[in-house]
């Protein structure tokens, strides 16, 4: 009994009930394509597919709407968003409205084999046939930008990403207590991040055996030795490869060179003893 109160309560939150929702419409228009098609294949003369095929489409329909209403809940109950994340879910909705027009066209042209006249229910099932692909077609875009806002944006879920994830830079810099720290996050970790970290990932199988997206692994080394040794820069391997003064290795590997401002500012942070700032 408790399993069906909790599945009663999570279908009361909006967007955990559009979740539930929206695959039923997926999984109709898809099968009513086929079904369709199916019938386009004995020429629209099968009664039975005829009513199987009308009975998908018109519950793909009632389903659309259904996803749709619950969409519009979802959609305030999202909160606040990043601009992309709510543009996103602006052209989720927009093509979601649209879905029921495929398929009530598909629904038609099925519903026009019943007429005697051989040429027009020939026409009206080409006519099925085009819609109710169309309409699969369209709800397998729609569903994906669905998926799109929560794979990449978090919509929905108890972590959802917000305009300060999206543009650091724009985010307010609180003041931190030693000013090392604010240095490397505010100038020396940007570094890292947009000519390092692309390869020297622990989460991405680190190159050389090097993390540089935490203070730890930098200071861990990687293959080659120590990557920073605090107070040292001059006999760090990142400052070395960076400045282009190590014997093997130049780094961004098949990129220019660093500024000379930017490979100075690491310079400076290792010099000053490395001191890292909350990740």
């Amino acid at each position: 009994m408790s399993v069906i109160n909790e599945m009663m309560a999570a279908m009361r939150d909006p967007q955990t009930r559009h979740a539930a929702m929206v695959h039923a419409p997926i999984v109709l228009t898809g099968v009513s394509a086929a079904v369709v098609a199916a019938l386009a294949a004995t020429g629209g003369r099968n009664r039975t597919l005829r009513w199987v095929a009308a009975s998908l489409l018109a519950s793909a329909i009632g389903a659309a709407f259904l996803a749709t209403n619950s969409g519009d809940d979802a959609r305030h109950a999202l909160g606040p968003a990043p601009k992309a994340l709510k543009s996103l879910v602006h052209e989720h909705e927009e093509a979601a409205e649209k879905v029921w027009i495929f398929v009530a066209v598909a629904l038609a042209g099925v519903a026009a084999t019943w007429a005697r006249q051989r040429a027009l229910s020939t026409a009206a099932l080409a006519v099925a046939v085009l819609a109710a692909g169309a309409g699969a077609g369209w709800t397998a875009y729609v569903a994906h930008l669905g998926g799109t806002a929560v794979y990449t944006y978090g919509a929905g879920t108890p972590k959802p990403l917000t305009e300060a994830d999206l543009h650091p830079a724009a985010a307010p810099r609180i003041a931190l207590a030693d000013p090392r720290a604010e240095f490397f996050r505010d100038e020396v970790r940007p570094i890292l991040a947009s000519n390092c970290a692309v390869c020297h990932d622990a989460s991405k199988d680190a190159a050389a055996g090097l993390d540089l997206t935490t203070i730890a692994g930098a200071l861990r080394g990687g293959e080659s030795g120590r990557a920073v040794v605090p107070g040292r820069s001059s006999d760090s391997i990142l400052w070395q490869s960076v400045n282009h003064t190590h014997p093997k290795i130049r780094m961004p590997k098949s990129s220019p060179k660093l500024a000379q401002e930017q490979i100075d500012k690491i310079a400076r942070w290792i010099d000053d003893g490395a001191v890292g700032a909350p990740e």
